[in-house]
Parts: structure tokens; C-alpha cells; sequence
């Protein structure tokens, strides 16, 4: 709309006016002024208690682990944001290299402070070294380099696609290496404090890690076990997974 500008004198006072021809008024600066604040005024005067009620509550968060030759895209991962609304739910993408793997896990923890660590198999031995927070470890792959079958040297196919597009990883006798190195220090130094925080998931019909309750036993005392196998299933997750993380983080 075209406007023009009308000089007036009111009271002595040289005044601008603006004229719309198509509406042959004219409105004066104070009044077209109003135009533009009155909607925004009226914005303002919205209750917005709710609104800023549900901005200053903080979501709790959890860090999912996934296990051997997965990737944060899994379909526990899904699971979890689905069914745990009101926790924001990380899941990284894990360095196939122990080396690398846990200094960044590491790290990773100390920049999110997670409530709570949860983990499946590879995962789950990662979760138990993640010192200081919440843990669950689900079905914990805690001697993969003597044990899995999974670990072998080679070129491998991730389950599902990584962040990066990655679609393949390889499997070096260095990392294998790594893996032993790690694994022969990963219950080193545990605390009365680490034996409060982490509690132990395991399958009854577990057909791909042995030994990892006994071994859990052997350091830590709360465990639970559930029907089913070494991957859960969404039955699993949403009967004894996430009742059991909220459990955690009301403690």
C-alpha cells in the first residue's frame, strides 16, 4: 500500500501524518504506531506460565552403549526415545578401537552428565566402566577378545548405518589387542560406591556371551534377569529395561 506523508501544523507544531489513498485516511505517527504494537502487545499480555514452566524443567538424560558391530541408529535406541519421553536419550556412535573407544566414552560422560549408563554387550562392558554415574550393563560382553566369535580379524558390516554414512568397519589384530589390554583392567579400583550404582541385566537364554553374570558377580551385587535372548526385544525394553532405568533415577 502506497502511503504518502502529510505535513500538518498542530498547535505551532509541524507534525507528520500519513495518508493512504486507498483508504482515504489518515493516521497520525502515534497512531500508526499503535498498528504495530497492539498485536504484539496483546502477545505479550498471554499467559505464559505453562510455557515457561515446561522450559525450565530438565529433561533427565541417559547415554545408551550399543553393542558389537551396531551403531546409534539401533532399534533399542528408537525404542527408548519412544518410550522414555521425558529423558533425552544420547546414543554415540562407538570407536570400533577400544583405544579410541574409551577415552571418548570417557569424555563423553563428563560433557552430557547422564542420570543414568545403560549398555548392551559390548556396550554393556563399557557401561561398567563409566566410574561415578547410574549403570545398567544388559547382557555384559565382558571378555570378548577370549570369548566372541564376533571379534575376528577382517572386514565387517555394521548392523545399521553409522552418523557418518559408514556402512563397514575392519577388525586389526592391534584391536584385538586393545581389547584384551583393556579388558584385563576394566574392574580395577571398583568402590562401594560403584557397587550401589550399577545393577546387572541378564537373559535366560543368552546364547552369545557366557560367563558374564558370573564374572558380574564377582564385583557387583544387583542383578536382574529377564526371559529372553542376547538382543532384547521391545517386550523386554518396556517391561524390564525402562522400568528399571526410571527406578534408577528416582533413587
Amino acid at each position: 500500500m502506497k502511503e504518502d506523508v502529510i505535513t500538518t501544523t498542530r498547535n505551532g507544531h509541524g507534525l507528520k501524518d500519513v495518508y493512504h489513498p486507498e483508504t482515504k485516511t489518515i493516521l497520525t505517527l502515534s497512531e500508526s504506531g499503535s498498528v504495530l504494537t497492539e498485536p504484539h502487545d496483546s502477545y505479550d499480555r498471554r499467559d505464559k506460565t505453562q510455557e515457561l514452566r515446561e522450559k525450565s524443567v530438565r529433561k533427565q538424560k541417559l547415554i545408551y552403549l550399543h553393542g558389537f558391530g551396531s551403531s546409534a541408529a539401533s532399534h533399542t535406541v528408537k525404542t527408548l526415545r519412544e518410550l522414555l519421553p521425558e529423558f533425552d536419550v544420547a546414543a554415540p556412535d562407538i570407536p570400533v578401537d577400544p583405544a579410541e573407544a574409551l577415552p571418548f566414552l570417557r569424555g563423553l560422560c563428563m560433557n552430557e552428565v547422564p542420570d543414568v549408563v545403560a549398555g548392551t554387550s559390548m556396550g554393556g562392558m563399557y557401561a561398567q566402566q563409566m566410574r561415578g554415574y547410574k549403570r545398567i550393563c544388559i547382557n555384559p560382553a565382558f571378555e570378548m577378545s577370549k570369548k566372541s566369535k564376533a571379534l575376528t580379524e577382517g572386514i565387517h558390516a555394521y548392523f545399521s548405518p553409522r552418523k557418518n554414512g559408514d556402512t563397514h568397519f575392519e577388525i586389526t589384530p592391534e584391536i584385538i589387542l586393545h581389547h584384551a589390554e583393556m579388558e584385563e583392567r576394566q574392574f580395577d579400583r571398583i568402590t562401594d560406591e560403584d557397587r550401589r550404582q550399577v545393577w546387572g541385566l541378564f537373559a535366560d537364554n543368552d546364547r552369545q556371551v557366557e560367563g558374564g553374570e558370573t564374572l558380574f558377580r564377582k564385583h557387583y551385587d544387583q542383578t536382574v534377569r529377564f526371559h529372553g535372548g542376547h538382543r532384547m526385544d521391545e517386550a523386554v525394553i518396556r517391561t524390564v529395561l525402562v522400568p528399571l532405568i526410571r527406578k534408577i533415577c528416582r533413587q
